[in-house]
């Protein structure tokens, strides 16, 4: 039985014409180009076709090293101060922003 994704899935024709374009310009691009904020890099994209099977196994292992990394950083911490520790990381970011 194949595994459900939990990735959200966009359609680009419903995206306003500057996200079209955006997306469309890094389609072409060979490499890897990532966002960053404040020196933390907040997402990775690579156009499909050009991953390939030695690329998509490297990658899953790094996400799942970092998902394994913050876990074991969050063991043994209540809920309730985590939901805290983020509120208040967000209400950082929005005011920031302003």
């Amino acid at each position: 039985m194949p595994r459900e994704s939990k990735m959200k899935r966009l359609r680009l024709k419903n995206t306003p014409r500057a996200v079209q374009q955006f997306v469309r310009s890094l389609v072409a691009r060979p490499e890897v180009v990532e966002f960053e904020e404040n020196g933390q890099v907040l997402l990775r994209i690579l156009a499909a076709p050009q991953l390939s099977t030695k690329n998509k196994s490297s990658l899953l292992q790094e996400g799942r090293q970092l998902i394994r990394r913050a876990r074991e950083r969050n063991r043994g911490v209540p809920a309730r101060t985590l939901e805290k520790e983020v509120r208040q990381a967000i209400s950082t970011v929005r005011s920031k922003r302003r």
